[in-house]
């Protein structure tokens, strides 16, 4: 079984491939694995790099997500804020302990 590999081990293997230095075959060769693996990490990095080169920007599903989180909360707020004492700690039971 292969050595598993850092994040950074991974990131100088494909760079050494970018910069040209040695040939995606001679690479896994060296290395131990399949050039699938070797496309899939290539894959991941590039990925990773277009997310970063956004300026900074939030990706859309994390928009989303926080967005939806939000409402969420905002509605609970709202929902128990209308409720008598004895209601809002039943509701507050029911909502987070039993599921």
């Amino acid at each position: 079984m292969a050595k598993k590999l850092s994040t950074e081990e991974k990131m100088a293997i494909i760079l050494e491939e970018l910069r040209r230095e040695k040939s995606v075959s001679q690479i896994c060769r060296e290395y131990g694995f399949s050039q699938a693996q070797y496309y899939k990490w290539r894959r991941r990095f590039s990925e990773g790099a277009k997310e970063g080169l956004e300026n900074g920007k939030k990706s859309r599903v994390k928009q989303l997500e926080e967005k939806v989180e939000e409402l969420n909360s905002d509605q609970d707020t709202q929902m128990i804020s209308g409720l008598l004492p004895d209601q809002q700690l039943e509701m507050f039971e029911q909502r987070f302990y039993l599921f």
